[in-house]
């Protein structure tokens, strides 16, 4: 088989894969963005009926840690995703500009 032949398809199929990568990388993002959004709204609501004494207070307290932490192990997921879809994006550019 002719060599130029065969690297474009090896081009063609990579680039295929890394788009399709990409793709499900997206997918992940929205999936731990819903799953956010609905722990922070069950954090809300126990906040909520947090009482008005001290108990209360050390709950709601207690509570805001966990949102905050929350939101901490979200952004770094998500991170970590934006990272590899980095790499993936200036492999997909390379092969597009035929390196």
């Amino acid at each position: 088989m002719d060599v130029k032949l065969l690297k474009s398809m090896q081009t063609s199929r990579r680039t295929k894969e890394i788009t399709y990568e990409l793709e499900l990388l997206d997918g992940q993002i929205v999936r731990l963005g819903n799953d956010r959004d609905l722990d922070m709204q069950r954090l809300y609501e126990r906040r909520s009926r947090a009482n008005n004494n001290l108990a209360g207070a050390t709950l709601e307290q207690s509570i805001n840690t966990e949102m905050q932490a929350l939101n901490g192990v979200h952004d770094s997921k998500v991170k970590i995703i934006q990272d590899k879809q980095k790499v993936l994006r200036a492999e997909l550019d390379s092969l597009k500009a035929g390196k």
